[in-house]
């Protein structure tokens, strides 16, 4: 596992490297949206898993068999999908694949963004960097930033959001739930600085909390 990267602030005390996390639909998009709206670069955690899996083609295919091989040669995500999700075993032998060095991939453009001078930065309008990873906390995404927004929403509106943005029936709704239960005693236990918003409301609630965080003016 690499060691965290140092966390060196910019003047004025907001932090330079923000990860934002949360349970399923929670709001972490609408965050992440809003701090791309004020000047901040995103690390798209996602692509990254895209990357991930082309890099590591080679030793996902030997470990879950030529099947998940699209007609274009690449992975087909939804074949090796419904493989690995549902089955705990085999994802955690994904994860030990693709998370090392999807960490690293992250690490590196952190420590490129840091090489740029915060003058030099701010000269461009740019705020600072964010990480938008459902499993930020799991990954341990959170030693790489100086502060993690935690975004909390109630279970209904959780549930509704599902249903609405997803279709999901609920047992998959339920399912999600169920694997994101440990996610608040994971920030708890984080050794970033930890910010909590609620999303319980409109979005123009959490947008004017997010306007209000000292953190981020």
């Amino acid at each position: 596992m690499s060691s965290p990267v140092s966390s060196t602030e910019p003047s004025g005390g907001r932090p330079g490297v923000v990860g934002v996390a949360g349970k399923c639909c929670a709001g972490k998009d609408l965050v992440t949206g809003w701090l791309l709206d004020h000047g901040w670069r995103e690390i798209n955690v996602d692509r990254i898993g895209h990357e991930a899996l082309a890099a590591q083609h080679a030793r996902v295919v030997a470990t879950f068999g030529r099947e998940i091989v699209g007609s274009g040669g690449t992975i087909d995500r939804r074949k090796l999908g419904a493989i690995v999700f549902g089955d705990a075993d085999q994802l955690r032998r994904l994860e030990e694949i693709v998370h090392p060095w999807m960490r690293e991939r992250v690490r590196e453009e952190i420590d490129a963004w840091r090489a740029v001078a915060p003058a030099d930065r701010a000269a461009g309008g740019e705020r600072g960097l964010v990480i938008n990873a459902a499993l930020l906390f799991h990954m341990q995404l959170d030693r790489l930033c100086d502060a993690v927004i935690l975004v909390r929403a109630p279970l209904w509106a959780r549930v509704r959001r599902a249903r609405s943005r997803d279709g999901l029936p609920f047992h998959r709704i339920l399912q999600r739930l169920w694997v994101q239960r440990r996610l608040d005693t994971q920030a708890f236990a984080s050794p970033a600085d930890t910010i909590t918003v609620e999303n319980g409301r409109s979005p123009e609630s959490l947008y004017a909390e997010l306007g209000e965080l000292p953190q981020l003016e």
